[in-house]
């Protein structure tokens, strides 16, 4: 398993749009592939969009949001969040985003060193993703995100730094 950030100076990321169109990632918890194609066209530096790629093959779509105004995000926390985070439904049940889960807290770590927290939401009725975030070591902050596009979800947060909070 990679995690290969497609940024706009990245020569593959049309190859990665075209996959993402080709592969079903529909869900009634989930952006659709046009939302996740924009996502990848609108990179800024607080969107930063990632694919999960294995043997050369995208698998899956995440981004991290280095800001997130919607959900009481508050830059002295420290906090990015994991946004729109997909397995392709072909892909699902091989343990790719538990991988993924793992992997992300170092990633973050060696590029930026002030984050403290990784925080997701995940919809109240997405029983598979909530048993799979508290396996993974996120914890459950007791909110309510109401602004879910399937309906209200809980905000999960997880430390991923015990080390150095200060801004480069």
């Amino acid at each position: 398993m990679q995690l290969k950030h497609l940024s706009k100076n990245n020569s593959s990321k049309d190859y990665y749009k075209k996959y993402l169109e080709d592969i079903c990632f529909e869900s009634e918890f989930i952006d659709n592939v046009t939302e996740i194609s924009e996502k990848i066209d609108k990179e800024t530096p607080d969107s930063i969009p990632f694919g999960a790629l294995v043997n050369g093959q995208i698998v899956g779509f995440f981004t991290i949001e280095l800001s997130n105004p919607t959900v009481n995000f508050k830059e002295e926390d420290f906090s990015c969040w994991m946004d729109s985070f997909h397995i392709a439904e072909i892909h699902h049940g091989k343990g790719y985003a538990k991988d993924i889960l793992k992997m992300l807290p170092k990633i973050l770590r060696k590029e930026y060193k002030y984050l403290k927290l990784l925080n997701l939401t995940v919809n109240l009725r997405n029983k598979a993703a909530i048993s799979l975030y508290l396996k993974c070591g996120f914890s459950d902050t007791g909110e309510i995100y109401k602004g879910g596009p399937a309906g209200p979800q809980h905000i999960f947060t997880k430390n991923i730094n015990k080390g150095n909070y200060e801004r480069d």
